[in-house]
């Protein structure tokens, strides 16, 4: 008796649980490969989708109650898949950050999109000043910056 009470409750726990998820939009989007998307969302309930595709930028700005309040096809620059790392959210705007090599020097190429107009804007690329023989391991940011981890051959850590 107590199992089947006990099963009855998680059942009915379970339930609620997947009852709770609703979809707020339906999209579409020119997307091939969806482990390519990258989003990002506010405290407001603003959603910025990125993806790269076919030498593209692609950006969408979703609305709390799922409109599209922008949405961006921007040609880029160099033929290679930016890396995105990570992203960040500003009192304005929607940051992604991507790693750019080229050759030995690396650099920190920001994306922003603006949270309520859903504008886009390239900012200004960052080259990092790093050691010789260190090998990227990932990018990561708070609320005020972004970070890129380093190793050598040492097993010693470099954080930028």
């Amino acid at each position: 008796m107590h199992k089947f009470i006990l099963t009855l409750l998680l059942f009915v726990g379970f339930a609620q649980m997947a009852s709770a998820q609703r979809e707020f939009a339906n999209l579409e989007l020119p997307l091939r490969q969806p482990e390519d998307l990258v989003t990002v969302a506010d405290d407001n309930g603003n959603v910025c989708l990125y993806f790269y595709q076919n030498s593209r930028l692609h950006f969408t700005l979703v609305s709390p109650s799922g409109e599209v309040l922008a949405q961006h096809e921007i040609p880029y620059r160099w033929s290679r898949d930016p890396q995105v790392l990570g992203t960040r959210v500003t009192d304005t705007d929607f940051i992604f950050y991507s790693r750019y090599v080229n050759g030995r020097h690396e650099y920190v190429r920001p994306f922003a999109i603006n949270r309520r107009t859903g504008a886009f804007r390239s900012l200004q690329d960052v080259e990092l000043e790093k050691e010789r023989n260190i090998e990227f391991v990932g990018g990561f940011g708070d609320d005020d910056h972004f970070y890129m981890l380093y190793t050598d051959k040492k097993d010693r850590l470099h954080l930028y």
